[in-house]
């Protein structure tokens, strides 16, 4: 498993280069492609129905398997994500890996009614962490 992941992680890199070289505007068409993976995750049945919370918490539950091991700070109200799977090609290719990210973040929001653009991920926010922040 532990080489499947590096192999993976190693086409995200390849995948990530490419896309910045041949891509006018690499961030718009990472976060394109983020949104488009967000579609794997829709529910068979509409998620029009869950509330703020169960949308967080279903977006958590994504972030959680995908691993990136999401911490809620409630005093800040901000989600810090303390792993990337793909940490090392983020540190290369942080405009199309955490793009990526932003758009699959997106997307999930999307798919549940609520506005996109309140969405804000910043990229080694500190050290060890991302932030995101959710409406």
């Amino acid at each position: 498993v532990e080489l499947a992941a590096r192999e993976y992680a190693a086409l995200a890199m390849v995948l990530a280069k490419q896309l910045a070289l041949v891509s006018g505007n690499t961030k718009a068409t990472a976060v394109s492609a983020g949104e488009k993976w967000a579609e794997v995750f829709r529910d068979s049945e509409t998620n029009f129905s869950l509330g703020p919370l169960q949308v967080r918490k279903r977006i958590l539950d994504i972030l959680k398997t995908l691993g990136f091991s999401p911490k809620t700070d409630t005093k800040r109200n901000l989600i810090r994500l303390e792993l990337c799977p793909l940490l090392a090609a983020a540190r290369e290719e942080p405009d199309v890996i955490c793009s990526v990210h932003l758009g699959l973040i997106r997307g999930l929001v999307t798919q549940s009614g609520m506005k996109a653009s309140e969405v804000k991920l910043t990229q080694f926010a500190e050290r060890g962490s991302c932030h995101l922040i959710l409406p």
